[in-house]
């Protein structure tokens, strides 16, 4: 598909050629109707072409859709992507129901989500629909439809934009031109978050209807009464695009901007018209009137049945359900679980006809199964109890409370009169003692297994002290068992524990002088290389090769403070402190010759008459010597500093002279031309210059100047009067003449 004379050939292989005509087609309604479509869609002074239309024609149904671009992406054109998924759509299941039109333009706004990829694929569409004798349309944007009918507006489609809004609220006249407003959209397709899609009601189409789609390029210059005008003297749609166009074209300035716009309309010239079949119709009516009424009386006998048998069913499941709360007050749990189980099966064949009865039959069912969990709970609770499983059973008598005194209140039932909730209480407080104990005796037995004993036993007892406490004399006699076990076990290994440990401290002691002895043989090694290392490196001047053996030097020292030999830790630190001054010395002797380095530059831009840049090297080179304390070096750099500023005053005299000479120069050039007020300008300008660096007797020479500048021109202005009056009175010679004559 493209804009071209043929985009839709994809969505319409039976599409006929324009020679053909467009709209009729092979069979059924498409043969007995006439539907001319053309369209026109230009890029005006844009780049690119944004728009897109498309339509389908098949035998029953028919399909236009216009859309409008409004992302940046280059590699997928959102309208024609919407417009492929629209059709592609309609073609497997042509509608024109409100919900199909609606589902068409979602799938687009789907894609849209899918295909995003660095630009949000945006874009407005409209989609009209038809059955050749009906039509609807649905739209997302500002994409418009016109319907014109015996010559007047049939139908204006709105749009979702901030300028629609203002004209429902009565601030802006319709059919203006505001072009913000208009493009400021609260739905379009690609939209994050909610999407609203308008959708019309079905229409009736009729012979000689004109539908015109268009997208905002368009219909914000052209008016929708400039657009009923233009169809007056249209006998065919190309004649009435052209007419359009050109509207649109006059409207527009040489040098504004001309967005896309695509224009497409539908010439209905004949609608589908079906045959009559009255006679047909009553047969109909009677025949379903005379069934309606056999099923509603067979309904009322049903529903008559069925309301006795509904009523029998709830007495027998009343009863049951009485029995189950009766066991639940006696702590019969699993006879009060059978009793609501059987319940529960009854309620399953409840029927109910009205939404009433449906209610009531759930609220039944919901209160029964409710009381079914509620026993359900409490059986296994009871269970897993006796199990000695008293995790699961704290967790069942748990949501047994809960659900007896939250969820069954919501059923308005008497259910806590039967139930006695301080059993579950206490039941709830002794699977907690039972658990805390079985959780103390758990740990004993892993702390027994790592050789704690102290903390088994601490654990042992304090399940004794709970055991005790509940009375559960099996339970006590257990404990003591497994603390007379942990005291045995405790003693044992205490006494293998201690043999261990001397023979271990023995064997640790002679490791402890043989390790001593090695660090210390082997730190005295490091040491002869330390010494070798700096004598060395202070031959050579080798600054990184004396911190290398101050680094050695300091590794020896630690590990003599660390063996306790003083003495060495002292005459190490002597070393090091030697080594230290001797890389300060070294580190000084290498900045000077840096300064000095900075002198000879500085030398060497004063030979160029680079004043400023020797004054730069000379001043880095006497602060390098100020921190060096090197006071004649010091002496010596600030005497060239004294003369490179002494040269560089001077070379910016002579630089300034010259500069205000040129400046003398063309007042004289302007004095020769003429421009005496130009000259004395120029002259005055110098004087204040030569004044500012003090040159007293040039800027007096340049008083003479302006002062002669001055004569001559009121010299100059005197001769220009006396022209005047010469030709005055030339003038008055000849009117008299003139009287004369």
């Amino acid at each position: 598909m493209n804009t071209s004379n043929n985009p839709n050939d994809s969505f319409q292989p039976k599409q006929p050629s324009p020679s053909q005509g467009v709209g009729m087609g092979a069979s059924l309604r498409r043969l007995n109707s006439d539907f001319a479509t053309r369209f026109i869609s230009e890029k005006g002074t844009m780049l690119r072409n944004r728009d897109y239309f498309a339509f389908v024609e098949m035998d029953g149904f028919a399909c236009w859709v216009i859309a409008e671009s409004y992302d940046n992406e280059l590699e997928v054109s959102s309208a024609k992507l919407a417009i492929g998924t629209v059709l592609g759509r309609f073609t497997k299941k042509p509608s024109i129901s409100k919900r199909k039109l609606k589902s068409y333009v979602k799938e687009a706004h789907r894609q849209f989500k899918k295909q995003s990829g660095r630009f949000q694929l945006k874009a407005s569409i409209m989609v009209v629909a038809t059955n050749y004798k009906k039509m609807r349309y649905a739209h997302c944007g500002n994409c418009r439809l016109h319907i014109f009918r015996n010559n007047n507006i049939a139908l204006k489609s709105v749009d979702q934009s901030l300028y629609q809004e203002m004209v429902r609220n009565g601030v802006l006249p319709d059919d203006e031109h505001y072009t913000e407003e208009s493009r400021n959209l609260f739905h379009y397709l690609g939209k994050r978050g909610s999407l609203k899609i308008n959708a019309s009601k079905k229409m009736d189409l009729y012979d000689e209807d004109v539908l015109l789609l268009s997208t905002w390029g368009f219909w914000e210059k052209v008016s929708t009464i400039e657009m009923l005008d233009a169809l007056e003297d249209s006998l065919e749609p190309d004649d009435y695009l052209d007419t359009l166009q050109d509207l649109l074209l006059s409207k527009q300035d040489v040098e504004e901007h001309v967005n896309n716009f695509t224009l497409a309309t539908v010439f209905v010239k004949k609608t589908f018209q079906e045959k009559s079949n009255k006679k047909r119709n009553k047969i109909i009516i009677t025949i379903v009137v005379a069934v309606v009424l056999a099923l509603v009386i067979g309904f009322s006998i049903f529903f008559w049945n069925s309301n006795r048998n509904r009523t029998n069913l709830i007495n027998s499941i009343a009863e049951q359900e009485q029995r189950g709360n009766i066991h639940l007050r006696d702590r019969n749990f699993g006879r009060a679980l059978n009793e609501f189980d059987d319940a529960l099966t009854s309620s399953e064949d409840l029927r109910g006809i009205r939404r009433s009865r449906v209610r009531a039959n759930q609220e039944i069912q919901d209160n029964l199964a409710a009381r079914h969990r509620l026993a359900q709970l409490l059986t296994d609770a009871e269970s897993f109890f006796r199990d000695g499983n008293y995790q699961e059973a704290r967790f069942a008598f748990e949501r047994a409370l809960d659900e007896a005194t939250s969820s069954l209140v919501l059923f308005d039932t008497d259910i806590l009169y039967f139930l006695d909730t301080n059993h579950i209480n206490n039941r709830m407080a002794a699977t907690n003692d039972h658990e805390f104990i079985q959780d103390l005796i758990l740990t004993a037995d892993s702390q027994m297994a790592l050789m704690q004993f102290d903390l088994a036993l601490d654990n042992y007892w304090q399940a004794m002290r709970l055991a005790e406490a509940i009375g559960n004399a099996r339970l006590q006699r257990d404990i003591a068992l497994m603390i007379e076990r942990a005291r045995s076990q405790a003693q044992v290994e205490e006494n293998a524990q201690l043999a261990v440990q001397r023979e271990q401290e023995a064997r640790e002691q002679e490791q402890v002088a043989q390790a001593r002895a090695d660090r210390l043989l082997a730190n005295e090694v490091v040491e002869l290389e330390a010494n070798r290392l700096l004598q060395v490196s202070i031959s050579n001047r080798d600054i990184a090769g004396i911190e290398r053996a101050i680094e050695l030097f300091a590794a020896v020292q630690n590990v003599y403070i660390e063996l306790g030999e003083i003495s060495r830790v002292i005459a190490i630190d002597q070393r090091i402190s030697e080594a230290r001054e001797s890389i300060r010395q070294q580190e000084e002797d290498e900045q000077a010759d840096i300064a000095w380095g900075y002198i000879t530059t500085g030398d060497n831009f004063m030979l160029t008459n680079n004043f400023v840049r020797a004054l730069d090297s000379y001043r880095m080179a006497r602060d390098m010597f100020a921190i060096l304390r090197r006071t004649d070096d010091v002496n010596i750099a600030s005497e060239r500093i004294s003369l490179a500023t002494t040269r560089l005053t001077e070379s910016d005299m002579a630089y300034a002279i010259l500069n205000i000479m040129m400046i003398e120069s063309e007042g004289d050039d302007l004095l020769l031309q003429g421009d005496f007020a130009g000259a004395i300008e120029r002259y005055m300008q110098a004087q204040i210059l030569f004044r500012g660096i003090n040159e007293m007797d040039r800027a007096l020479l340049l008083e003479y100047k302006i002062r002669g500048a001055r004569e001559m021109e009121s010299l100059s202005s005197f001769s220009a009067d006396d022209n005047d009056n010469n030709s005055g009175d030339e003038s008055d010679d000849e009117e008299d003449d003139s009287d004369d004559n």
